[in-house]
């Protein structure tokens, strides 16, 4: 806040239960879901990978993270579109070294987008898979069969082969 102030936020249902602190290797890790004051931390994340993963991440070169990008990556509700950060603490600063998240399309609920990122010094150290699993349990119930949508990246995404199994495809579930 400008001047020293207080800067207070409503949070809709904040899913406390999806914090939690994990060991990756000999580090603590916390996951908990984003609230609306990282945006500085999202976009010092986004600084930190390497173009190549940036370029997984949002499939498009970007050079900086466009301002109503960020924003709509800060709020969030929590239901419709959620996501999970991990974070550790370096030199007493906090530093996002991993995040995922997945956002039901407003139109079909049963269409959803998800996505993930890594910093790229805690890849291949199963981070990655640790948020998908969390998030995977979290989505809506007209998502399931969701895991149709991955089918054609499914031999490079390991995730998109767990989320099949977990969410097998039920066409007498979709609203018709």
């Amino acid at each position: 806040a400008v001047g020293g102030g207080v800067v207070i936020y409503t949070i809709p249902r904040y899913p406390v239960h999806l914090i939690d602190v994990l060991a990756v290797g000999t580090r603590r890790v916390t996951v908990r879901p984003t609230l609306p004051q990282d945006i500085e931390l999202q976009r010092a994340f986004f600084r930190g990978l390497s173009s190549c993963a940036r370029d997984y991440r949002f499939l498009t070169p970007l050079p900086e993270l466009p301002a109503t990008l960020v924003e709509s990556f800060a709020n969030i509700d929590y239901s419709r579109h959620l996501a999970l950060l991990a974070e550790v603490f370096e030199a007493g600063r906090q530093r996002m070294i991993g995040e995922a998240r997945y956002i039901v399309d407003a139109g079909d609920p049963a269409v959803c987008e998800f996505a993930l990122a890594i910093a790229d010094d805690w890849q291949g150290q199963g981070l990655g898979g640790f948020l998908l699993q969390i998030l995977g349990k979290r989505f809506p119930p007209t998502l399931h069969g969701a895991g149709l949508l991955c089918l054609a990246y499914a031999a490079a995404i390991p995730f998109c082969l767990w989320l099949i199994v977990q969410f097998p495809f039920h066409p007498e579930r979709l609203p018709l």
